[in-house]
């Protein structure tokens, strides 16, 4: 028994599956942020591509006969596993475009902080909400989902079978245009509250002229916009599983969608 063709084989199914589980891992919610080490990110993608090594089974034919065609197939993985990790962020995207949009109506539109995971400037109440479903994410084992997830890849597209029809980027069209719905939905009751409140003091500027509304309408708005982030945020823990099991249905949709 030739053990060259075995060997040979083992190498390249080990190098596709590394491709898409790097691809998921430095683009994913959690492992895909900045703050995770990158030699971190591809020592655990070595691992669990030698996890999943065994349970793979062997082409009955090489992949292609040059390395032009295993460099194609590489790449067809690398971008398999990058849509598959970006759906996953798309979540933790449309909650710190939600804490954007409730720090605006508070004013605290000039308040910025460093985002480390993007390298920009974002609101801190987007941080804050930013944060708080990432703890969430990892309390509720969401982080357990993404790695099954990889290993149910695997099952249903074996390496170097996926693909990238053109109803794959409808999905992901869908889902980042959902990400809009998510913030709406999570920013609505401070939105809500904060038009209440600058209507209220419309009407007391028109009725008492001699109040500086300016003067107390902005403080007045901070104070009203954190009683709000701090009575829904017993509920915000309910809303964002109930976002992440959407969000792994529509993953597992992505992964059925790239099959031949």
């Amino acid at each position: 028994m030739d053990l060259v063709p075995i060997l040979t084989q083992k190498f390249e199914t080990f190098l596709i599956i590394t491709m898409r589980v790097g691809g998921i891992f430095f683009t994913s919610a959690f492992f895909g942020n900045r703050l995770f080490p990158i030699r971190a990110k591809a020592a655990l993608t070595l691992f669990v591509a030698i996890l999943i090594l065994p349970i793979v089974p062997l082409p009955k034919e090489p992949y292609s006969g040059n390395l032009i065609g295993i460099l194609l197939t590489c790449v067809s993985e690398i971008s398999f596993g990058v849509i598959i990790g970006f759906s996953s962020l798309l979540l933790f995207i449309g909650i710190q475009m939600a804490g954007e949009i409730i720090g605006f109506q508070m004013g605290f539109s000039i308040v910025n902080v460093i985002d480390p995971m993007s390298q920009s400037q974002v609101s801190t109440i987007a941080e804050f909400k930013f944060i708080i479903a990432t703890l969430i994410y990892l309390a509720i084992n969401g982080h357990h989902f993404l790695l099954s997830g990889i290993v149910q890849s695997f099952q249903l597209i074996p390496p170097g079978e996926a693909s990238l029809p053109s109803a794959m980027g409808e999905a992901m069209t869908r889902m980042c245009v959902d990400v809009f719905v998510i913030a709406m939905k999570i920013s609505a009751p401070a939105m809500i509250t904060l038009f209440l409140t600058s209507v209220a003091l419309g009407i007391i500027a028109r009725t008492v002229p001699q109040m500086n509304v300016f003067i107390v309408g902005f403080p007045l708005g901070i104070g009203v916009g954190f009683l709000i982030l701090a009575t829904g945020i017993s509920y915000f823990g309910n809303i964002f599983a109930k976002l992440l099991s959407s969000t792994e249905q529509n993953i597992l949709d992505l992964i059925m969608l790239g099959r031949h």
